[in-house]
């Protein structure tokens, strides 16, 4: 489950490919050197916070 507690980024679009086998803490970090968010994973939970 994705979480985003960043109201800025409620219009934010973006376009790309990424591989699976990189994983989605990859893809985050790489997104968020344009977006200007922090993120923080939640492994019990199972839930991604993008703040």
């Amino acid at each position: 489950m994705l979480r985003i507690e960043n109201p800025k980024l409620a219009d934010y679009i973006c376009s790309g490919k990424f591989r699976i086998s990189d994983g989605i803490d990859k893809a985050l970090r790489i997104l968020q050197k344009d977006a200007k968010y922090t993120f923080e994973r939640n492994k019990d939970e199972s839930v991604i916070y993008i703040k």
